[in-house]
């Protein structure tokens, strides 16, 4: 995990590619210790919007920063608000 990070899982990821076939990944996620701060290097920059912009319109929660369950514009506007 990072030094600054609050919450450190690994999310597990399925899809349908049609009736008989499933994809699964799983994925290291860390949630910043503060908003914004998506690789929670203490600042919230670009590269924060890169990984804000490279979840969009996933269910995160990578980049939710709301928590509405969806990478949408309302994160944009957080991330934003939040720029160091």
């Amino acid at each position: 995990p990072q030094p600054n990070s609050i919450a450190h899982f690994w999310a597990n990821h399925e899809y349908a590619v049609n009736a008989s076939t499933w994809r699964s990944w799983v994925q290291e996620l860390t949630l910043p210790a503060a908003p914004g701060d998506l690789n929670a290097d203490g600042v919230v920059d670009a590269s924060d919007l890169a990984i804000l912009l490279g979840a969009w319109g996933g269910p995160g929660p990578l980049g939710d920063l709301d928590g509405n369950g969806v990478v949408d514009a309302s994160d944009l506007a957080l991330l934003l608000g939040a720029w160091s």
